[in-house]
């Protein structure tokens, strides 16, 4: 079985509640910074006291947001190009339920207020949210990826960060579902096997390097 196959192999159907709020984490966190996450919840810029937090790549997760928010996406039916939620997509997202959350509003005179705690909310977004201060682990309800759309883009890199994070999840014995959104429709989406993933990982990775390889070739022929 080639790439493709072998994660359509172990996926089932399944159903999202259309409720679910998506916070994307961006791929070059540190393995420090994403346990802490998992472990500790996902905080806003003024909470991340440690240097590694304030200064290092994690701190930009939070520049749109001001110092006391964390931005979120909803599946809401944007137009494309206004759709946060379509834009991180292939990004890897805590899935987040039962929280309160303030919408954002596209009004330009909101976005002076982007750096202060009121809840005058601004996004060139028409989904995005934003969630004071912290979001506790106990929301978090799933882990969403796009296996299927990282393997025909030939993103090895995304599984890699992947792979990182149920390695990390397996070590703290944290048991969340993950769900795959490369054949989202509606409300019907699939969950991975986590187990079954990490077996099949560096078949899938050599795989893509092959056919990177041969369509190099290709491209490079007299």
């Amino acid at each position: 079985m080639d790439g493709e196959e072998l994660i359509k192999s172990i996926e089932s159907v399944t159903v999202r509640d259309m409720n679910w709020y998506y916070h994307a984490y961006q791929g070059v966190d540190s393995t420090y910074r994403l346990k802490r996450m998992l472990l500790e919840g996902i905080k806003c810029r003024l909470l991340l006291y440690d240097k590694r937090d304030l200064y290092g790549p994690y701190s930009y997760t939070f520049a749109k947001n001001g110092f006391h928010y964390i931005s979120l996406s909803k599946d809401i039916d944007a137009l494309p190009e206004k759709s946060s939620f379509l834009h991180y997509l292939n990004e890897i997202n805590f899935i987040i339920d039962h929280i309160f959350a303030f919408k954002c509003s596209t009004k330009k005179e909101y976005e002076r207020f982007r750096f202060t705690a009121l809840p005058l909310r601004s996004s060139g977004y028409h989904d995005e949210y934003q969630v004071y201060r912290h979001i506790s682990p106990k929301h978090f309800v799933g882990l969403q990826c796009s296996l299927l759309n990282w393997y025909y883009n030939g993103y090895t890199f995304r599984f890699a960060d992947f792979k990182k994070l149920l390695t990390i999840m397996n070590e703290e014995g944290i048991d969340l579902p993950i769900y795959d959104y490369s054949r989202v429709i509606g409300d019907n989406v699939h969950v991975v096997d986590k187990s079954a993933f990490l077996e099949i990982y560096p078949k899938i990775q050599e795989d893509i390097k092959q056919k990177c390889y041969s369509k190099s070739l290709k491209e490079h022929r007299f």
